[in-house]
């Protein structure tokens, strides 16, 4: 099994999350096993010095053979801040609604979310085959007994939505994020944590092009159903 976790520092700044993951590399299944969240405040003591505390901790104990963290906002200074503190091989990903060079999504750098959304959307509903030769693309599976950072995770994929292109202007990236006041840095976490785990340990190219699935189209609407993002229906650990 490889080890991987996944930070989103957070951009407001007021919330921090990171996902765990296993991956069975010869199945090609993601095992998404918990979910941590920090809730940034001062008086309490909960910083991102001591966030980065946490996970040179969490790394310790869990010898991650792979770690990413969101470089967009906050994530630069907190990725360059853990090499150097720590010594943390720490893999830095941009994240954006539209990547129009796939070369810089191949290589892991750069992050689709209308594509790696489409490839969750796909995979874990059941294992994706590759049409040409047949073999097993991958698949994603939640344990069916569920820690609370998982319950919370799973509420906010329930609550991630599109801002579609018509409604924000034909010429606008589409955008995604969390409904109401409602946050969406687990759910960020969650996908960049696939997104290393796809391009870089089972290095699969998942360009728009490629991937199965499609995301509603009439404007503001909940990412339900059986094509769309949700915590629902999420596939389960037999």
């Amino acid at each position: 099994m490889v080890k991987s976790g996944f930070i989103d520092p957070g951009g407001n700044p007021d919330e921090a999350a990171f996902n765990f993951a296993r991956t069975d590399v010869p199945e090609r299944i993601i095992y998404i096993t918990d979910q941590i969240f920090w809730k940034l405040s001062e008086s309490d003591g909960v910083t991102f010095y001591s966030i980065r505390q946490d996970i040179a901790k969490l790394h310790a104990i869990n010898r991650f053979n792979i770690l990413g963290c969101e470089r967009n906002n906050y994530g630069r200074n907190e990725i360059e801040s853990m090499k150097r503190e720590y010594g943390i091989p720490i893999f830095g990903v941009n994240t954006t609604g539209k990547i129009t060079d796939e070369k810089k999504q191949e290589s892991g750098e750069s992050m689709d979310k209308e594509a790696i959304i489409k490839l969750v959307n796909a995979w874990r509903v059941h294992a994706q085959i590759d049409p040409l030769n047949k073999q097993k693309l991958g698949q994603i599976k939640f344990p069916k007994r569920k820690t609370p950072g998982l319950v919370k995770l799973i509420n906010q994929i329930d609550s991630f939505i599109r801002v579609d292109a018509e409604t924000i202007g034909s010429t606008a990236r589409p955008k995604f994020g969390a409904e109401g006041t409602q946050h969406d840095d687990g759910v960020m976490s969650m996908l960049g944590n696939i997104h290393v785990i796809v391009t870089k340990v089972l290095q699969h190219s998942y360009g728009k092009r490629t991937v199965a699935g499609k995301l509603r189209e009439n404007g503001k609407r909940p990412m339900g159903g059986k094509t769309h993002l949700t915590g629902r229906t999420i596939a389960q650990i037999k």
